[in-house]
């Protein structure tokens, strides 16, 4: 309060427009929902660096418990302040692939169908307020596509199978998400694909997490994407072996 007595005002800056994200869902995911009939699963430039946020995260086991809440809670918040929220692009790289690694074998048409009710591809702080939207370049459909091409194909090697006419398969899940708290960010990516062909169908899932005490990069994401890819690759032909042989 100032000498006449009136009020002082404090205006406060927000460094960034804090949103909810909505993951909208296009007509024709919804159509693709519908017709594959599966139940739901379903610039601010800051003196903090990284190295700084990540030394001083590393400290925080040396004070008391409470002090270090809030440490962290500020250090956190430094890091978020020190980057500008928006999209950041994954290069996952994977799509086109398929020709140059698995030979001349013949392979059955395949289609990909993407279900997911949610696409949950998003970068978020604290109280789940979103950073930014995260881009898979190829997309999501692309990349799944050529690794159920590639698995198709190593697996009807085998000349005692039969390929199917088709192959089905719906994207049930496919997210990467980064919910965090006062002292770090947990990145996990999470797969799941539901294959349909000769009147059978078999399910395979994957996850990959990694905690950071540093700002979730694009670098970080990339790699565990490709471990959650490459699991779910790594179990793919044995899923299609299943439904070839009715196992």
């Amino acid at each position: 309060m100032d000498a006449s007595g009136a009020g002082v005002r404090l205006a406060y800056h927000v460094p960034w427009q804090i949103r909810i994200a909505r993951s909208p869902q296009p007509r024709a995911r919804r159509d693709a929902i519908s017709a594959w009939n599966l139940p739901d699963q379903a610039t601010t430039n800051s003196p903090v660096s990284e190295a700084q946020t990540g030394l001083a995260c590393r400290s925080l086991a040396q004070l008391p418990l409470g002090l270090a809440i809030a440490v962290g809670m500020v250090v956190v918040l430094l890091a978020g302040c020190s980057r500008e929220p928006g999209e950041i692009v994954l290069s996952l790289g994977w799509a086109g692939e398929s020709e140059q690694t698995v030979g001349a074998t013949p392979a059955p048409p395949v289609e990909v169908i993407d279900i997911r009710e949610h696409a949950s591809l998003e970068r978020t702080t604290i109280g789940g307020i979103s950073m930014g939207p995260i881009r898979l370049d190829p997309p999501a459909e692309e990349l799944v596509h050529a690794l159920v091409e590639r698995s198709l194909r190593k697996v009807l090697a085998n000349p005692d199978l039969q390929p199917p006419p088709a192959l089905y398969c719906g994207i049930r899940r496919f997210e990467i998400v980064t919910p965090a708290t006062a002292v770090y960010w947990d990145i996990i990516a999470r797969i799941e694909l539901v294959f349909r062909a000769a009147g059978r169908e078999d399910v395979v899932a994957a996850e990959a997490s990694e905690r950071t005490y540093v700002w979730p990069t694009a670098e970080l994401l990339e790699t565990v994407a490709r471990r959650a890819l490459d699991d779910i690759e790594s179990k793919t032909p044995e899923a299609m072996t299943r439904l070839l042989t009715g196992a």
